[in-house]
């Protein structure tokens, strides 16, 4: 039996994925184009936090939910706790999508469809799967009729071209501020640090997720505003300042059964987030400063450049603190 509401009146209401397509209602309306001519492949790509496996979710809810995606049966409630018999989703077991990852999936993928309709495949992350994308697009290049396979990934370039080619590309762009609230709200977490948590979040669901459940996050995010308003800026206390903020709390409570490789990207992340944060602060002129406005943001413009080519946490801390102190 397929695991649906006989009560069609509980399916009523607003979607909970609504925030998915707040300043991006286009992204709705080709969802829709999708679920009404199938085809067998899809690729959702963007930046980190964007909502792309959220939007392969909800296409899956559309294909398979009896009232088109209501987002509240019990087809729709299965999808959402994964435990949908005609949606698989892959898990890889490390920092890449290995070839037994691959061949695990696919033997899902050329099975019968349970409930009579079709069969959906989600590998996300799909740009890491330099190893086991050839075994992949065997199976893509000539799919089985019932099965619709969605990927996500960051970027459509190297390794993953060949199967990019052979799907119908959605480019999902970051999240607005209006976006994260609204998603927020359906978290039910808006408080006095809903202004924080949006404006730090830079358009990335699952930073607005961490920060939300974690307090100790926007205390430390709240710490980067020191950079600019602490004082006496000696070398000393700024030495100090710059060791409170290379020392960031866990992005999750799953840290402790994460990678070395994923915790390294987790405290990157954080310390990206407090100089995005400080930086729109500085922008808004809500911060008293005796320097420059522009010298600053510069300052964290070359800091936040530095993380993200894999420099030292701690050295791109020390250069934003002291770059921004000494103007």
């Amino acid at each position: 039996m397929n695991p649906q509401s006989t009560d069609f009146e509980s399916n009523q209401g607003k979607d909970p994925d609504h925030y998915l397509f707040v300043g991006r209602s286009y992204l709705r309306d080709r969802l829709h184009r999708f679920a009404e001519t199938l085809s067998n492949t899809y690729m959702f790509f963007g930046p980190p936090g964007s909502g792309k496996l959220e939007l392969a979710l909800h296409l899956a809810t559309m294909v398979l939910c009896p009232y088109g995606g209501c987002g509240r049966c019990g087809t729709c409630i299965s999808i959402s706790r994964g435990e949908h018999l005609d949606l698989t989703i892959l898990r890889r077991s490390g920092n890449f999508i290995e070839i037994d990852d691959v061949r695990s999936v696919l033997r899902d993928a050329v099975q019968t469809p349970n409930y009579g309709g079709n069969r959906l495949v989600i590998i996300p992350e799909i740009h890491l799967a330099q190893r086991s994308g050839p075994t992949l697009l065997k199976t893509i290049e000539e799919p089985p009729s019932k099965t619709i396979f969605i990927f996500t990934a960051e970027a459509i370039e190297g390794e993953i071209l060949p199967i990019a080619s052979r799907c119908i590309q959605i480019e999902v762009p970051r999240l607005s501020d209006a976006a994260i609230k609204s998603y927020l709200m359906t978290l039910g977490t808006l408080d006095d640090q809903t202004e924080t948590i949006v404006e730090a979040s830079i358009g990335r669901l699952d930073f607005a997720k961490s920060l939300s459940q974690n307090p100790a996050m926007v205390d430390y995010l709240n710490q980067w505003l020191a950079v600019v308003e602490s004082t006496p800026h000696t070398p000393t206390a700024l030495s100090e300042l710059a060791s409170i903020l290379t020392e960031a709390p866990p992005l999750s409570s799953e840290s402790e059964t994460k990678s070395q490789g994923r915790k390294k990207r987790d405290e990157l992340d954080l310390v990206l987030m407090g100089i995005n944060y400080l930086a729109r602060q500085l922008s808004k002129a809500n911060l008293r400063t005796t320097f420059d406005r522009q010298e600053a943001l510069d300052a964290l413009s070359r800091a936040a450049r530095s993380l993200q080519l894999n420099v030292s946490v701690a050295l791109a801390v020390r250069e934003a603190v002291f770059s921004i102190a000494l103007l």
